[in-house]
C-alpha cells in the first residue's frame, strides 16, 4: 500500500467516525427530547464516574502533550444518577477543554462538595469565549465565533446533549471565561443523601 493510498485510507477512517459519532449524537438529542430516560439510575461513587471519564480521554490529551490533572476537595461520596450519562457528559466537556486550550498545557479538573451537591470544574488556558457567545453555548448546534476558528469541524451539538444529560440527573451546568486566567466549565450532581 503507498504513502498516499495510506493517507486517504486514514482520511477515510476519521470522516467514518466523525458519521458515527454525529448519529450517536443524533440519537441522543432524540431519546432526550422524546423524555426517554438515558439509562436507569443507580448509586456509584463520584470519584468512579470522573476517573472512567478522564481514562477515556488521557490519549487525546497526551496527543497534544497537554497534562490531564484530577484532585478532590473534602469528602467526595455517592450519587444517585445515569452513570453513562454523567460519564458522556464529563467527557464532552473534557474533550472540548482538551480541543480548544494550547498544546502542553494543562487541564485541571476538580470536585468538591457543596451542600446538596457536588460540583465538578474543568478548567483551561484555551481560547477566551466571548461574552456574546456564553449565553448560547448550550444550544443545539451552536458554535462560538472562536471555536469556529479554532476547530473548523463540530456538530454544536456536544454542550447540548452535556446540559440536556446534567439537567436530567438534577444538576446544573455553566460556564465562566476570562481572557487572562482562562475558560472554567462547571457541572453538579445532587448527592445521594438527598434521594433518598
Amino acid at each position: 500500500i503507498s504513502r498516499k493510498e495510506r493517507e486517504r485510507l486514514m482520511d477515510l477512517e476519521l470522516s467514518t467516525e466523525r458519521l458515527i459519532s454525529l448519529v450517536n449524537n443524533l440519537l441522543n438529542i432524540s431519546r432526550i427530547e422524546s423524555g426517554k430516560a438515558l439509562g436507569a439510575k443507580g448509586v456509584i461513587d463520584l470519584r468512579t464516574i470522573t476517573e472512567n471519564a478522564l481514562d477515556a480521554l488521557r490519549m487525546a490529551a497526551e496527543s497534544r502533550r497537554q497534562t490531564l490533572a484530577l484532585e478532590y476537595h473534602g469528602a467526595i461520596g455517592e450519587v444517585f444518577i445515569v452513570a453513562l450519562s454523567i460519564i458522556e457528559a464529563i467527557k464532552i466537556v473534557v474533550s472540548n477543554a482538551i480541543n480548544y486550550a494550547s498544546e502542553g498545557t494543562e487541564i485541571k479538573v476538580e470536585v468538591f462538595p457543596r451542600d446538596k451537591d457536588y460540583v465538578i470544574s474543568v478548567h483551561n488556558m484555551g481560547s477566551y469565549i466571548p461574552e456574546e457567545d456564553r449565553s448560547r453555548m448550550f444550544e443545539k448546534f451552536f458554535r462560538g465565533s472562536i471555536a469556529k476558528k479554532v476547530k473548523t469541524e463540530g456538530s454544536g451539538l456536544g454542550l447540548f446533549i452535556a446540559k440536556s444529560s446534567v439537567e436530567a440527573n438534577g444538576g446544573k451546568i455553566w460556564l465562566e471565561s476570562d481572557r487572562n486566567t482562562g475558560t472554567t466549565f462547571y457541572l453538579t450532581v445532587p448527592k445521594f443523601e438527598e434521594h433518598i
